[in-house]
């Protein structure tokens, strides 16, 4: 087992490898650097390239006014960005020592505070606090290494962590009051990694890379853990990140394969889907990475009747992750205007709109 604190840096040198690209050598993006597709039947905007000694895009985080990007490098450095819809962007902070696993804007005021993983720590930075020079570390887990984050209806901060003897832990903390609760995992060798709440706030999933299953913890009253073992007839290698759509099916990515999938955990035997991904060439410019003859999914996100149409439109026919990203199955009662985030590993920093 991995030391904590190495498993972040293990994970993307091995994606590195894979594609056969040298640690310490960022991997750009094709095209010029700024490109604004104006054609009716077109959505891809791929904002302004970073300059090269900065860290390759990895985590992103889309607001109404900003986007917060978080960069990594070799030897162990990340970076925060701020991009504007104008197309500038300035750096917000500079981490040695640091891969930053996840990034969450704050609930409540998404454009100006952005929460993220330092190791062990869970901190944020507010651009609207004139006086702040630095982050501010809200709490640390000891021996843990935080993994991913996401938030809930009440503006309360999830966390998956793994600890330094590969024991995996749910944690919650609440900015508002500072108070915190953490959630052991009994099963071993979980490796809990990507974690979502429903809407109401009341349920908990994530993704076992770890033992390959999806994880559900109802945190109210007694504390419940269950686990959702795919049938014989879906491999998992990995499953990293989880996301959940308005009809409470948890969609996943699958590390390591070509693939993501959805569990609708609601009958009384739970029916789980994968879909690979195979016809993807000419997304092949937008991402600029790819792992040998396959393309390995890092992050599922969009609004819940985002990922519930994609379902609708994969179930009613075949159709491959370029469909997905296409006007016909996008949305049509978004308001003239929705995003679909769907990362894959590269360097590109882009999405497409409606």
């Amino acid at each position: 087992m991995l030391p904590s604190h190495l498993i972040g840096v293990f994970l993307i040198l091995a994606v590195l490898s894979m594609s056969s690209v040298a640690p310490g050598r960022p991997v750009h993006v094709f095209g010029p650097a700024f490109v604004l597709q104006t054609s009716p039947q077109q959505y891809i905007t791929i904002l302004p390239r970073v300059t090269i000694e900065s860290p390759s895009p990895w985590l992103i985080y889309p607001t109404s006014s900003t986007v917060w990007v978080a960069g990594i490098t070799t030897p162990p450095r990340s970076q925060i960005r701020e991009f504007f819809m104008d197309g500038t962007s300035k750096e917000v902070l500079n981490l040695p020592n640091v891969i930053i696993s996840s990034i969450l804007a704050d609930p409540k005021n998404p454009s100006a505070k952005i929460w993220f993983t330092e190791n062990s720590t869970l901190a944020f930075y507010d651009t609207s606090n004139l006086d702040q020079l630095s982050e501010t570390k809200a709490i640390t887990f000891q021996n843990q290494s935080l993994q991913y984050l996401a938030n809930d209806t009440y503006g309360r901060i999830w966390m998956s962590m793994v600890g330094s003897s590969g024991a995996s832990t749910i944690a919650m903390y609440d900015p508002s009051s500072q108070m915190n609760q953490t959630y052991a995992v009994s099963t071993g060798a979980t490796i809990i990694q990507g974690i979502a709440v429903n809407a109401p706030g009341d349920t908990i999933w994530f993704a076992e890379a770890g033992s390959r299953k999806i994880g559900r913890l109802i945190p109210q009253g007694s504390p419940a853990f269950t686990e959702f073992s795919p049938p014989a007839h879906v491999s998992l290698v990995a499953p990293i990140q989880v996301a959940i759509d308005a009809s409470g099916n948890v969609w996943f990515t699958d590390h390591g394969s070509n693939q993501f999938g959805v569990l609708d955990p609601h009958p009384q035997t739970a029916i789980w889907k994968c879909f690979r991904l195979a016809i993807v060439r000419t997304i092949a410019q937008f991402t600029g990475f790819r792992t040998q003859s396959s393309w390995t999914p890092r992050t599922i996100s969009g609004s819940r009747n985002i990922l519930q149409d994609a379902s609708r439109a994969m179930t009613r026919r075949r159709v491959s992750l370029q469909n997905i990203l296409s006007q016909e199955a996008l949305p049509r009662k978004c308001g003239g205007r929705c995003l679909v985030q769907i990362t894959l590993f590269g360097s590109s920093l882009g999405g497409l709109e409606r």
